[in-house]
C-alpha cells in the first residue's frame, strides 16, 4: 500500500509516509492515539512500532489494532530495554517510507496532519518538517500553550545558520524526516555516549543533520495534540516559554546555565562531525564554533552581573563591547538586545 490511500480513495503523490512509534506501559492512553492514525485523510503506508518490553496491555492493543489496521503495522518487541531514545531510533531505522513521522504513544493526530506535511513536502523538497502542537492535560482539555514555538511558516534552506522561526526545543512528536537523514544518522548513534543521549535525545541529531542536508519545514500549523501528563518521559519544562519581562530578571545564575548548555551543544556537535569531511560534517563544525563563543560572552555576561559599582560595570559593558559580544546570535554573539539590557542593569 503506497501514501495515497485516502480513506480508500487513489490520490496522486510521489511520496510514502511511514509512521515510527516508541511503546513503553502506554496502553493507558494508547487506543487515542491509534484512532487518530487511522482517521487520517491521507493513510500512511506503515506503522513501525518498538516495544521496550511493556508489562501492561500495549502489545496486546497493538496486536489488536493491527488485524484491522488499513495499512501495514510492523511491532518489534525488543528483547532488552533500550530507553527511549533508541527505541524510537530503532523504530525509525526499520520504517522503509520516503518520510518518517515521528509518533509519541500517548498524543493524539489532527486527521489533516500527514496530508498537510505531504502537501507542503511536494512544494518545498524540504528533509525535515516541524509543526505546532496544542499542549493539552491528561484528559485532552487545552492549554493556552502551542509548543514547538513556531512563529511563522516558513522554508529554511540547506546549512543556514540559527534555528528560523523555532523559538523553542524541536520535540520529536513534532518532526517528519526523509529517509536520507535518518540513514545519515544511525551509524553515528550506534555509539551515542549517555551525557549527550539525554540531554540531546534522538531530535537534536535529527534536526540538525536535516538542516545540514537540505531545506526545512517550519510550520505554524497546529497539527496534533501534545498530552502532558504524570507520567511523560521528557519533562515538557521547555514548554514554559519566558517573557520578555521574565528575560530582564535574568542574573548570573541564569547565565552561567546558559553557558553550560552552548558548551554542551558545541561538544555534542563536534562529536556528531567526527572524522568526516564531508559538507554535513563541516557545518557541524561551524555551529560548534559558535556555541562555544557564545557561550564565552555567556560568561562574561555572567561575572558582569557579579560586578558591584557603577563604574566597573560601565567599564565591564565597555570591554564586552569592545569583544564583540554583542555581535549577532548567528555569529555566535548576544545580540543588541542583550546590550539593551545589560546597560539596563547598570541603573536598577
Amino acid at each position: 500500500m503506497t501514501l495515497g490511500v485516502k480513506r480508500g480513495v487513489g490520490y496522486d503523490v510521489f511520496m510514502n509516509m511511514s509512521i515510527a512509534m516508541a511503546t513503553y506501559n502506554g496502553a493507558r492512553y494508547l487506543s487515542e492515539q491509534l484512532k487518530s492514525l487511522v482517521s487520517q485523510d491521507l493513510l500512511p503506508c506503515e506503522l513501525v512500532v518498538c516495544d521496550d518490553g511493556s508489562t501492561d496491555d500495549t502489545v496486546a492493543l497493538l496486536h489488536e489494532f493491527k488485524r484491522s489496521a488499513p495499512f501495514p503495522v510492523h511491532i518489534h518487541q525488543n528483547p532488552i530495554r533500550l530507553g527511549y531514545v533508541d527505541n524510537f531510533l530503532k523504530a525509525a531505522s526499520l520504517c522503509q517510507g520516503d518520510y518518517i513521522s515521528f509518533c509519541d504513544q500517548d498524543d493524539v493526530w489532527h486527521e489533516t496532519k500527514l496530508k498537510r506535511l505531504v502537501e507542503q513536502f511536494r512544494r518545498n523538497g524540504a528533509v525535515l518538517g516541524i509543526h505546532q502542537a496544542m499542549v493539552v492535560h491528561n484528559d485532552l482539555s487545552p492549554t493556552n500553550t502551542r509548543f514547538p514555538v513556531i512563529r511563522k511558516t516558513v522554508v529554511v534552506s540547506a546549512q543556514r545558520l540559527g534555528d528560523g522561526p523555532l523559538k523553542s526545543f524541536p520535540l520529536g512528536f513534532a518532526l517528519t524526516a526523509h529517509r536520507s537523514v535518518i540513514t545519515r544518522i544511525i551509524p553515528r548513534l550506534s555509539a551515542y555516549p549517555d551525557r549527550f543521549k539525554f540531554y540531546f535525545g534522538h531530535e537534536m541529531p535529527i534536526y540538525l543533520t536535516a538542516r545540514a542536508m537540505g531545506p526545512v519545514l517550519y510550520l505554524n500549523e497546529t497539527l496534533s495534540l501534545y498530552r502532558r501528563h504524570e507520567h511523560n518521559v521528557t519533562s515538557g519544562k521547555g514548554v514554559q516559554q519566558q517573557s520578555s519581562w521574565a528575560g530582564l530578571q535574568n542574573l548570573a545564575q541564569d547565565y552561567i546555565g546558559y553557558a553550560t548548555h552552548a558548551e554542551s551543544r558545541a561538544a555534542f556537535l563536534e562529536w556528531m562531525a567526527g572524522d568526516d569531511t564531508d559538507p554535513v560534517a563541516d557545518y557541524f563544525r561551524l555551529n560548534a564554533k559558535i556555541s562555544s563563543r557564545h557561550a564565552r560572552f555567556m560568561k562574561s555576561r555572567a561575572a558582569y552581573y557579579e560586578i558591584q559599582g557603577t563604574a566597573t560595570q560601565i567599564r565591564a559593558l565597555y570591554h564586552m563591547v569592545l569583544q564583540g559580544a554583542y555581535q549577532p546570535r548567528l555569529t555566535g554573539g548576544l545580540g543588541l538586545k542583550s546590550l539593551g539590557k545589560d546597560f539596563y542593569a547598570i541603573f536598577r
